[in-house]
């Protein structure tokens, strides 16, 4: 297994990590050093190689590159799976000089910035990274799983990977006995009405749009509060400066609460969840607020519309449009007994095809393929 963050691990695969070892795989990660790792030395075999998520040198990359190859000869492992954008090129380029039959699983897990910016300046980056993709993904021993059916189609548009060669897999899945449903009903006398948007604090997760929406809602005389759960991401070109959500904070109705551990507890005291991000893969916060049991207000884009039926559990917004979301939400607050009905569509939702038993099952059921 090849990580490109610890804290990504631990948020998003140490489940999926166990589920293999558990199955009787010999597990090793390749993951960069971190701190946070420490108390789960005991628990996995991990191999420590140096990535930078933003960085686009070459020398870096090329420094990344022979980690992997290094590492890759010393183990020899029989299955090798990367996630993310730069684990997955870098790494079925470096499984060129294994000279056996390993077999490789690439999940993309978004397309990531490059394919979200509009900026003039990002074009060259994308064709460049269109070309990568292209070098890396002409290796008969790679199977890429895909999140979302955007993703698949583009991917496979730059690359022309044969589609037999390619699933599904739709996140990494909520935990359902972490994220236990909460009936909608025991808050909705609560005041103020709590709009929860956990992400990273980037542009484009649709952040600005969802601080406009609430302004207004507020100047309307409803009692409403945003709560802004996620860190910043300085290294990130999308980055939110500091300075920009404290004085959003200047607004009472805003509060941005940092990096938390405590999702569920938080969730659990909102009335909706609000992700109107530009693209995902599939984000896991919709994922747990399916799980919690919450309408969802979020965009109709990529990996975000996977998880709500517009309508039916939650609303789907254009991307970028404050308005909309302002609307959403409007609604979602007028009418308890709508918002409740979708929260209950959201649990079902979870239980019938996001639960990470089922996505666990799924990416076992392909390694044996």
């Amino acid at each position: 297994m090849v990580i490109h963050d610890a804290g990504t691990f631990l948020s998003h695969r140490i489940e999926l990590a166990r589920a293999i070892r558990d199955e009787g795989y010999e597990l090793h990660v390749l993951i960069p050093d971190g701190e946070c790792l420490k108390p789960y030395a005991s628990e996995f075999k991990f191999h420590f190689y140096s990535i930078h998520r933003k960085s686009l040198s070459p020398i870096s990359s090329f420094k990344t590159l022979i980690q992997m190859i290094r590492l890759y000869r010393k183990l020899k492992p029989d299955i090798i799976h990367h996630f993310t954008i730069k684990p997955v090129i870098f790494g079925s380029i470096a499984i060129r000089t294994l000279f056996y039959p390993v077999r490789v699983f690439n999940t993309i897990t978004g397309m990531g910035f490059v394919y979200t910016a509009t900026e003039w300046w990002v074009r060259p980056i994308r064709y460049f990274i269109d070309k990568l993709y292209q070098i890396a993904f002409s290796d008969p021993r790679i199977f890429v799983i895909f999140q979302n059916e955007d993703d698949r189609k583009q991917i496979l548009n730059v690359t022309h990977f044969p589609t037999e060669r390619t699933a599904l897999i739709p996140g990494a899945g909520v935990d359902l006995n972490r994220f236990k449903y909460a009936e909608d009903g025991e808050i909705r006398n609560m005041a103020p009405f709590i709009v929860f948007l956990p992400a990273r604090m980037l542009w484009h997760k649709g952040i600005r749009e969802t601080v406009s929406a609430i302004e207004n809602l507020k100047k309307e005389g409803l009692h409403v509060e945003l709560w802004l759960a996620g860190g910043l991401d300085p290294g990130n070109h999308a980055a939110i400066p500091e300075t920009q959500l404290r004085q959003w904070e200047k607004n009472p109705a805003i509060k941005w609460l940092g990096m938390r551990t405590d999702i569920p507890e938080l969730m659990t005291q909102a009335h909706v969840v609000c992700l109107p991000s530009y693209r995902e893969g599939v984000p896991l916060s919709l994922l747990e607020a399916l799980g919690i049991g919450r309408a969802i207000v979020t965009t109709d884009a990529p990996g975000c519309r996977e998880v709500v039926t517009d309508g039916v559990n939650g609303f789907l917004c254009p991307v970028a449009d404050s308005k909309a979301i302002e609307i959403a939400l409007r609604r979602i607050y007028k009418n308890p007994a709508l918002r409740i009905k979708m929260a209950r569509e959201s649990r079902r939702l979870a239980e019938e095809k996001y639960d990470r038993k089922i996505i666990f099952k799924q990416s076992l059921e392909t390694y044996r393929k």
